[in-house]
């Protein structure tokens, strides 16, 4: 290369002859070179001026002095602090800040994407854009309650597990939740529970018209929510008051999978594979539903600042430009992407009035009932192996007894069945075919007779507390010397035929609370009848200690079935 022109004009016409520096032909040449290039270049590097470069532009761009990349991060993050820039130099490079500008608006957000929605429509003719964002936008109130929806399912199924077949319906319509939080054994997950339903109710409430066919009437589309309100508007059936808390589920159902439905849709038009999306799709039971798989989201808090920052843009002319794609794609990356749709499996209350609901008090009356064997209990329970296992077999039970109490009507008061084996009702006269009770001896031994035995040990099995609705009145524990009274008394009665009696009046007489605490347990139990002979003309009865008081009959049920279960 010619270095004669660059010498000459670094030099600034000192060097004369020029031509001998063509090329550098020694070392001696090349050390002139460096030490020419060094008086004219150090200058531009010299230390104390850099600094002074550095420090201008942190007080230009800076905004925390002890942050190493503030520069480049305030330029990435359009932190600019614009008031420490010369006033001049920003009047030059910044001519927008003068301009004004009105403060985001999602309501004008919301209107512009709708003219925008409404004029593609009408020149293509196609769908729409941005569906997505649309309709959260244009029908985010029906969505509000729709994170409640895993709370409201926990509270109803609480009340079931609590008060099913536990009530009739006219004491179920006199107590108030509020009665129900006070005596819950937990309180704090009720309360939580409730809390949810009552904003899902609220919030949500007022969008169900209907359930099917049936329009709501305006006496319980007025109710709000709260603590005064009736247990039966909380507990679902097809019927009465129970039709509200099963419309405000389903409706709560069907929103969530309507709009589930909308993101699988938007992210197969946008470029997803069909079949990818098919597979990914998910489907949880409402037994399963949680918080999780729930539509959650803020609107005011994260939704609207991130579209006032990352989608606005204000052009020369100083009209506002929206990035509504921006928009609908944060709402399917922070907030929908990934949630499951709901499969609505509603278990109905029954109560003990209901027509049709199992009480096995009056299918005793219909088919005649004998005690199972403590072998045939403790072999049956280890073939169950599990309280899943053992709920199956008494969901079957359950069908059975339903249809044996209906069979015949009021005008048959005995049926000649109790030596039918169980398996062969269900599958002769039910039809019933591939039925799995789970137990071989349920299959082969277990006859129509055993049924009532047979439901009361696996209800015992199955449920934590069968004693759990029971007012907490007839609960006080036992003294030592009326524990042992108990205890000797239990040699000289048949517990194998007063247990399951006295487990099922516990249940269904001590619910409500009606009877006085301080009576006789003796004669509470004196009228329940075994093969039609009251337990008061029973000769072993006669050795149930009388001073014993309805306020400890849990207790004493307890120390019974200790006894008998340690024999």
């Amino acid at each position: 290369a010619e270095l004669g022109p660059i010498i000459a004009k670094l030099s600034g016409g000192e060097i004369k002859n020029v031509a001998t520096w063509q090329r550098l032909r020694d070392s001696s040449a090349r050390n002139g070179w460096e030490r020419l290039m060094a008086v004219r270049t150090d200058p531009w590097f010299e230390s104390k001026s850099l600094g002074m470069k550095i420090a201008t532009s942190k007080s230009m761009f800076g905004t925390t002095d002890d942050d190493e990349g503030t520069v480049f991060m305030s330029e990435l993050m359009e932190r600019v602090d614009a008031t420490s820039m010369p006033t001049k130099l920003r009047a030059h490079l910044c001519p927008a800040l003068w301009r004004y500008r009105s403060p985001f608006s999602l309501e004008d957000f919301t209107m512009e994407l709708n003219l925008l929605e409404n004029m593609q429509q009408e020149e293509k003719r196609g769908a729409s854009s941005f569906p997505l964002l649309t309709s959260f936008l244009n029908e985010e109130q029906t969505l509000r309650p729709l994170r409640y929806l895993p709370a409201a399912i926990e509270f109803q199924t609480l009340l079931l597990k609590r008060f099913n077949r536990a009530l009739d319906r006219e004491t179920a319509l006199h107590m108030t939740i509020k009665d129900v939080l006070k005596t819950a054994p937990n309180k704090q997950k009720w309360r939580e529970a409730f809390e949810g339903f009552k904003n899902a109710w609220n919030l949500g409430w007022r969008f169900v018209e209907r359930f099917g066919c049936l329009e709501l009437p305006k006496a319980y589309k007025d109710i709000v929510m709260d603590e005064s309100i009736s247990i039966n508007f909380c507990m679902p059936q097809e019927k009465n008051q129970g039709i509200c808390a099963l419309a405000l589920t389903n409706y709560l159902c069907t929103r969530h999978n309507q709009f589930v439905e909308l993101v699988y849709e938007r992210l197969l038009l946008r470029g997803g594979n069909m079949q990818r999306i098919e597979d990914r799709k998910s489907v949880v039971t409402t037994n399963f539903f949680s918080t999780a798989h729930a539509l959650s989201y803020s609107l005011q808090d994260k939704f609207s600042p991130y579209v006032a920052k990352n989608c606005v843009t204000l052009t020369d002319d100083g009209r506002i430009v929206y990035d509504f794609e921006n928009a609908e794609q944060y709402l399917l990356d922070v907030f929908f992407t990934g949630k499951p749709l709901v499969k609505q499996m509603v278990r109905m209350v029954q109560y003990r009035d209901d027509e049709g609901a199992v009480n096995t008090h009056l299918f005793r009356q219909k088919v005649n009932q004998v005690p199972l064997s403590r072998e045939d209990q403790k072999k049956i329970l280890s073939e169950l192996g599990s309280p899943a296992a053992a709920n199956k077999c008494m969901r079957l039970l359950e069908t059975c007894i339903s249809f044996l109490q209906a069979t015949g009507g009021n005008l048959v008061q005995k049926l000649d069945v109790a030596d039918l084996k169980i398996s062969d009702y269900v599958k002769d006269v039910l039809l019933m075919d591939g039925v799995v009770f789970g137990s071989e001896t349920v299959k082969r031994n277990i006859k129509l007779k055993h049924v009532d035995a047979l439901f009361k040990i696996l209800r015992g099995y199955t449920v934590a507390d069968v004693f759990e609705a029971v007012r907490p009145k007839y609960k006080d524990s036992l003294d030592q010397k009326a524990s042992s009274i108990v205890k000797d008394s239990s040699r000289k009665l048949q517990l194998e035929v007063l247990l399951p009696a006295m487990q099922e009046a516990i249940i269904q007489y001590l619910s409500e609370g009606n009877m006085s605490a301080d009576g006789p347990i003796h004669e509470f139990l004196g009228y329940m009848e075994h093969d039609d002979v009251y337990f008061n003309d029973m000769p072993w009865f006669q050795h149930f200690p009388k001073m014993l008081l309805m306020k400890n009959i849990c207790d004493v049920y307890k120390v019974f079935e200790d006894n008998y279960s340690a024999t």
